[in-house]
Order: structure tokens, then C-alpha cells, then sequence
């Protein structure tokens, strides 16, 4: 299981405070199979209009020293991975986020046996995932890329343990929030006021939460 956030500012600021509390916060997240983030993370941040990325294999809250690196930006994701299968380790390759051109993507959970007809790049699920929502973004907004994502997997798979995507295009954020079970796990939570938009898989600081709903997809522009 993995954790992520996102956030965008209307003004630049500085990485390292908001990735660190993320980081401790991770490290006290326990998924429901007993797994911790602990198989490396991924932050992305937008750069002179450029995505630009800084990956490890080493949990996020063991890396601290590295994060007052991140310039400051208006814009940032970050991944905290925890690997499904013990076979899907060491290999940096699968630490999100993923970018490819101006698509930013990050994925949190586990959806049990996927039968779908349409062959889709990748090696684990987030990347096949990615590939899936590639397919629909040529004809769709990205709020309906989602629906229908979500809507294939329910008709297509066993079980959705649980389905969070943040999918950024351009400066516009796309996140869905979708689950069975574990519902204290898998609950996005976001904050967001006139300057500064925060969306998380957990709570940390002073600030006023919001929560997603079971199903919920919300864009933020």
C-alpha cells in the first residue's frame, strides 16, 4: 500500500517543512495488511513550467536530509511506496509519481484479480493503471477519465480494496477516492483555501481537514 500527496500554491513555497511532516506521517501509517511505506518514495515538482523528479528505495522518513534540496515551487507530488508483492521491491523504476510529457500520476491501493480485454503497457498495477487512463484521456476531460476508470474496475475486477488516483494535467488536479473496506485507511483528506490547495492520504499539521467521500472524484483548478 502507498501514501501520496499533492499541492499546489498560488504562490511558491518552500518543499521541505510540508514534505517532512508527510514523511512522519507515513511512518505511523500501518495499511491494512500490516505493511509500512517503507519501499522507497518519488517527489515530483514543477520547475520553470518542467516536471522534475528526485526518487529513493529507502522509506521517506529515513531520507529528511534530502527534501531542503526541492527549490521552491507552486506545485508538488509525493509518493511514500509500499510494494504489494515482496517480488515488486528494489526496483526505482516502479516508485511513483510517474510523469510522461504533461501528465502527472500517483495511485494508492489494491484491486483484486483485474480482467480486462485491452492490453495495457506496464509491468505492476499503478503502471498498467496509467496506461489505462492514457487510453481514455484522448477523448475525455479528466473527470470523466476517471468515472469511466472507476466503472471498468468495478465491473471488471473481484474486489477494490481501495482505488485513490491523483492524475494532474497541466494546473488542473484530478483526485478519486474510491474503497470497500478500511475506510480509516484509504479516506483521502484535503485542505484548501484562497492560496493553497493540500490533498493527502494523511492528516498531519494544524490544518482544517476535509474528507472524501466513498466514490468521490473532485477537480481543483
Amino acid at each position: 500500500m502507498c501514501r501520496f500527496l499533492i499541492v499546489k500554491s498560488r504562490k511558491k513555497f518552500e518543499p521541505e517543512v510540508l514534505v517532512n511532516l508527510f514523511a512522519m506521517a507515513c511512518k505511523n501509517s500501518i495499511a491494512p495488511d500490516g505493511e509500512l511505506q517503507r519501499d522507497g518514495y518519488g517527489i515530483t515538482w514543477k520547475e520553470n513550467q518542467l516536471w522534475k523528479t528526485q526518487k529513493s528505495l529507502f522509506p521517506i522518513w529515513e531520507e529528511r536530509n534530502q527534501f531542503k534540496a526541492i527549490p521552491e515551487t507552486k506545485l508538488l507530488v509525493v509518493h511514500a511506496r509500499g510494494a504489494g508483492f515482496s517480488e515488486d521491491r528494489g526496483n526505482i523504476d516502479f516508485n511513483e509519481p510517474f510523469v510522461d510529457g504533461g501528465l502527472c500520476f500517483v495511485f494508492n491501493g489494491f484491486i483484486r484479480k483485474v480482467k480486462l480485454r485491452l492490453k495495457l503497457k506496464g509491468i505492476i498495477g499503478s503502471q498498467k493503471m496509467l496506461s489505462l487512463l492514457k487510453l481514455y484521456l484522448k477523448n475525455n476531460t479528466l473527470k470523466n477519465t476517471l468515472r469511466i476508470a472507476k466503472e471498468l474496475m468495478i465491473k471488471n475486477s473481484e474486489k477494490i480494496e481501495g482505488m485513490n488516483i491523483g492524475l494532474i494535467k497541466d494546473e488542473e488536479v484530478s483526485v478519486l477516492c474510491q474503497y470497500s473496506d478500511n475506510k480509516d485507511y484509504y479516506t483521502l483528506h484535503y485542505y484548501e483555501d484562497s492560496s493553497l490547495l493540500i490533498i493527502s492520504s494523511q492528516i498531519f499539521g494544524n490544518y482544517d481537514w476535509k474528507h472524501f467521500k466513498k466514490g468521490e472524484t473532485k477537480i481543483f483548478r
